[in-house]
């Protein structure tokens, strides 16, 4: 597979060993290999990875981990879906920096928090600013957007009414596991 034809595709990675900096290497398709970031922990398990940048010194693709259970059984290219979970920190306006302590997606330009008084978050490069954008809007104006395009819920109820938006604009919703670091000896 062309390098082209990974970015932003979200593939299911067999993750065969564990490296420094919590990175994982694996298995896809069947007979590709890449790196992916956060997913050390998941050694013999299969991830959803959402692939990114080549890796020119190794030779190799660099993902980043979204989930360790499988959603899909097929690949999904960047136009099938949108990424999706909880806000659960005290952090009242984001940075991007903030949100990718718990969730690395790469390459994430946009972040949307959707809070329960209809007034959410756009979180960008350029910090968190309030909006009284709809989720549909966001998901509208997200597909012009290169990178990934994040949406979260700081309630459950919420996430659910998220995920619904999703399907009904005819994409899949992928939930985010949050990042777990790999304690080394």
């Amino acid at each position: 597979m062309r390098q082209e034809d990974l970015v932003g595709r979200i593939e299911t990675v067999k993750i065969t060993r564990a490296l420094e900096n919590n990175e994982g290497f694996g298995t896809f398709g069947k007979i590709h290999q890449g790196y992916v970031k956060n997913a050390a922990l998941y050694v013999g398990s299969d991830v959803l990875a959402r692939f990114g940048t080549f890796d020119m010194k190794r030779g190799s693709p660099q993902a980043y981990f979204l989930r360790s259970k499988k959603v899909t059984e097929t690949s999904l290219s960047s136009d099938e879906y949108f990424l999706c979970g909880m806000w659960e920190s005290p952090i009242l306006m984001p940075t991007l920096e903030d949100v990718t302590k718990q969730y690395d997606p790469g390459l994430c330009k946009r972040t949307f928090i959707f809070k329960p008084d209809k007034k959410g978050l756009f979180v960008s490069e350029n910090g968190a600013l309030r909006t009284k954008c709809t989720i549909s809007r966001y998901l509208r104006d997200a597909n012009t957007v290169e990178g990934a395009s994040l949406i979260l819920a700081t309630r459950t109820c919420d996430l659910d009414i998220i995920k619904k938006v999703i399907r009904d604009n005819n994409k899949i919703p992928i939930e985010l596991n949050k990042i777990k670091q790999r304690i080394l000896n």
